[in-house]
């Protein structure tokens, strides 16, 4: 079941219910600090919120996508401050939805514990559950509604996975409601990897991990790790990697062993078909910062041959020449595109990979069904709304497209014809 759709209210900045539909490719468009980064790290901390095995606190705030924050940090502040906050996550396979949404409160002792949880599969097939106050903190009330038939139990309950304690009678179609949507959430996890807008730069001798690397952070040191292994183990994806370089840049990208036994790598690019090259680190802060993206994005591609997967990027076009923004988003055009895509939520600032997109969707490099977009805007009262705009046929905006999004390049280009105008005519 691929990841469908994320829900935030009372989350940062978000004050409203806020639904962010996701699709193999998602844009996410704003000013600064309109909320964009908070957006897209909510996957990351969803994603560790469900991993198996968890005995801290239901959400994972301890993350490194929250930096730190509290509980309390996390909730939106404007107008009267409420203690609660909701999540939640819509999976869609062949058969249909599942949605999970779990509310979240602080008590006295800020804790925060699960208030409410709920999945459904559209309105006839839910169940929802609701914590009975004054008990422990996992024994609930549970309504169950399917079609016309309702009933209410009670008994202990792990809300993030939706698994009971004890004999709770639950029909066939409630049971199978709930493995589907643990089974989704446990995917989820394993597949959900976030990489921020400063990635590492790697030195010139890089020590050798012990092990393949199984996620990464935001820094995306971990990527060059899997690079290294891939070399060591004559994988295809330092190849693909490579590939990129070479179609776009005239760049061939190497991983050697810096010492015996594999010890110690370097990563080096050099031109096609010269002699020499050098390390990464002597080369342009683009090619530095690029190369844990467009790792990432072959990475993803090749792992949903083992299960859905999702990546959070931030601002992937970071030190980029336009060129190379186009080029990037031809990358983006080409993993969206696969038979089974991954889930790209992409946080950026770019006018030109939002034209060249739109110029992919224009010429069927893209389908129009494949990417959606949307635009994070503040209000005055400095909670922010989502305004989700799709692409036809043609590449063309249909939705609510704020007029002032990349104007301002716009009003500058007429303010210099009218400047000229005027110191010709004096």
């Amino acid at each position: 079941m691929t990841l469908r759709a994320l829900t935030v209210h009372n989350y940062r900045s978000f004050a409203r219910p806020t639904r962010v539909e996701l699709r193999p490719l998602t844009l996410v468009f704003g000013r600064n600090s309109a909320g964009k980064s908070a957006l897209l790290r909510a996957l990351p901390l969803l994603a560790e919120s469900f991993v198996k095995g968890r005995t801290r606190n239901p959400l994972a705030i301890e993350c490194e996508a929250t930096r730190g924050a509290s509980f309390r940090d996390l909730l939106c502040r404007v107008g009267s401050p409420q203690l609660w906050m909701e999540l939640g996550l819509t999976f869609g396979s062949l058969e249909g939805d599942r949605t999970l949404t779990v509310r979240l409160q602080e008590d006295e002792r800020t804790r925060h514990f699960v208030e409410r949880f709920g999945m459904s599969a559209g309105d006839d097939l839910r169940l929802e559950a609701r914590w009975r106050i004054g008990e422990e903190l996992r024994v609930f009330d549970l309504r169950c509604v399917m079609s016309d038939f309702t009933t209410t139990t009670h008994g202990p309950l792990h809300p993030f996975d939706g698994r009971f304690d004890g004999d709770v009678p639950l029909r066939e179609p409630l049971r199978a409601l709930r493995r589907d949507v643990r089974n989704a959430t446990d995917a989820f996890a394993a597949g959900c990897h976030w990489l921020g807008s400063l990635r590492t730069v790697p030195s010139r001798k890089v020590k050798f991990p012990p092990t393949p690397p199984l996620t990464y952070g935001a820094s995306g040191a971990e990527l060059l790790d899997l690079l290294a292994w891939d070399t060591r183990e004559e994988g295809r994806l330092l190849g693909r990697v490579s590939g990129w370089y070479e179609r776009h840049f005239q760049m061939r990208l190497s991983v050697t062993q810096a010492e015996p036994s594999w010890e110690t790598y370097r990563v080096r690019l050099g031109p096609v078909g010269a002699a020499h090259d050098v390390d990464l680190c002597d080369t342009g802060e683009g090619m530095a910062q690029s190369l844990p993206v467009v790792t990432a994005l072959y990475q993803a591609a090749e792992a949903t041959a083992q299960g859905p997967q999702t990546l959070a990027l931030e601002q992937p076009e970071l030190h980029l020449h336009l060129d190379a923004q186009h080029a990037l988003a031809d990358l983006l055009c080409e993993v969206a595109q696969q038979p089974e895509p991954p889930t790209l939520l992409i946080e950026t600032h770019s006018e030109g990979m939002l034209v060249a997109l739109q110029l992919a969707v224009a010429t069927g490099k893209l389908s129009s069904d494949n990417v959606i977009l949307h635009v994070v805007r503040s209000l005055a009262d400095g909670s922010s709304v989502l305004d989700t705009v799709r692409l036809n046929a043609l590449g063309e905006p249909v939705g609510p497209w704020p007029h002032d999004t990349f104007r301002q390049v716009i009003d500058d280009a007429r303010e210099l014809a009218a400047a000229r105008r005027r110191a010709r005519a004096e």
